[in-house]
């Protein structure tokens, strides 16, 4: 067991070393390179990818219990990679068909810029988006909450645009929680917020919402999202 602290770089290192690198046995001294026949995990698209490729070109199979990212539903870049939960491929159709159900005819798309989740949301959005028809990518951008400058330049573009009354949030956590606190920040939050799978069925609204508001479901009026 190997713990990757959320880290792409560790999660490379660790296999590594349990795939190439020797071990010390601490009750011999032995130095020994156990076989490896399955590796189960990481979480996070972006710590799969940066394995993947190490234990495909061992023949080493890889199952991951929470990486959704479209690109892995390449077998041809990913052949020993398998997982227990969806593409993503089927959240941006489900988002699509949200989108469709009450006419919307403009959005606009936020996602997490620095991983594969929110990069391959925000493509797969636009892909429905182009091949429907129905609706239209009014503003698309990327966040990170390691910027929250950029984050609140983000929020005041949105603002300043009357045509952007749905808001589709593809973001992980982290940063769809810095993101609602801008929005907040902003005096800005009569919009509708759709929300993906990563944030919409984990976050605590209370723990975003000032304490002296009585009610989060007036604080955000409308939020929607897939789980």
């Amino acid at each position: 067991i190997r713990d990757t602290c959320s880290s792409s770089l560790l999660s490379t290192v660790h296999t590594i070393n349990l795939t190439v690198g020797a071990t010390q046995d601490t009750q011999t001294d032995a130095t020994c390179t156990p076989r490896v026949q399955m590796v189960i995990g990481p979480a996070a698209s972006d710590e799969v990818a940066s394995i993947s490729q190490i234990l495909s070109s061992k023949n080493i199979p890889q199952i991951t219990y929470w990486a959704s990212s479209r690109v892995f539903d390449d077998t041809y870049e990913y052949p020993y990679l398998f997982r227990t939960v969806p593409s993503d491929s089927y959240q941006v159709q489900a988002l699509a068909d949200l989108i469709e159900h009450f006419h919307w005819s403009t959005v606009a798309v936020v996602a997490s810029v620095d991983n594969l989740y929110g990069q391959s949301g925000l493509e797969g959005i636009r892909e429905q988006s182009f091949s429907r028809e129905t609706f239209c990518i009014g503003q698309e951008h990327s966040i990170s909450r390691l910027v929250p400058s950029q984050v609140m330049s983000v929020i005041t573009q949105l603002k300043n645009d009357p045509q952007i009354r749905v808001i589709v949030l593809y973001a992980v956590l982290s940063d769809a929680e810095i993101f609602l606190r801008m929005m907040l920040q902003g005096n800005y939050t009569n919009v509708t917020l759709i929300g993906s799978d990563d944030w919409v069925n984990r976050l605590d609204f209370n723990d975003i919402v000032p304490v002296d508001a009585y009610d989060c479901n007036i604080v955000f009026p409308s939020v929607l999202g897939l789980a």
